[in-house]
């Protein structure tokens, strides 16, 4: 005669199961029964092992569509393919390379954070325009002159570079362009 199971249920004993059957066991007819558990342990020893609701689940889906189809069965829903978006992402970046991430999300139909992260893995940073001083026509005789200019100031006052208030605070610009390392606003 066999025990009763934590539902209720007898767990009879049987010989191995062979696939067909296997799920017709473990299914309405042996729920709950401790026996089905511990067999289920021998036969994936590796793991993971899955609860009697897991089990009967399956088992519904298996009797119901004929298959049961492959899914994880914890965490996140895995989204599209990470090489899609990745050859996506670069393809857009190559294409356009004073594009900004946010221009790149909205053609691409990814965050920002994601297009960034993508990018940083690859290491394909964007290139972006910094507006600088460059070196003008005549730039170099203007500061011939400006130097010459210190040293006259130093051979007549001494203290001339002491009184200068040097401080990186200052805003200086030419033909209206700044320098934006030094603006703070």
């Amino acid at each position: 005669m066999g025990s009763r199971g934590p539902r209720g249920g007898s767990c009879l004993p049987n010989p191995p199961c062979t696939q067909s059957n296997w799920c017709n066991n473990l299914g309405y007819r042996y729920r709950g029964c401790r026996r089905r558990y511990v067999m289920y342990r021998e036969r994936f020893p590796e793991g993971p092992f899955r609860t009697n609701e897991t089990i009967l689940n399956v088992v519904k889906l298996l009797r119901k569509t004929g298959h049961v189809t492959i899914q994880s069965l914890s965490g996140r829903p895995c989204k599209v393919g990470r090489q899609v978006q990745l050859g996506d992402v670069l393809a857009f970046a190559l294409a356009h390379p004073q594009s900004s991430t946010r221009g790149m999300s909205e053609k691409c139909g990814l965050s920002r954070s994601r297009i960034s992260k993508l990018l940083n893995e690859e290491a394909a940073h964007l290139y972006r325009l910094r507006p600088e001083q460059a070196p003008v026509a005549g730039y170099a005789a203007r500061r011939h002159d400006v130097r010459k200019f210190i040293m006259n100031q130093l051979e007549l006052q001494p203290t001339f570079l002491k009184d200068i208030i040097w401080t990186d605070e200052a805003c200086f610009s030419r033909n209206e362009m700044y320098k934006r390392q030094n603006t703070h606003y």
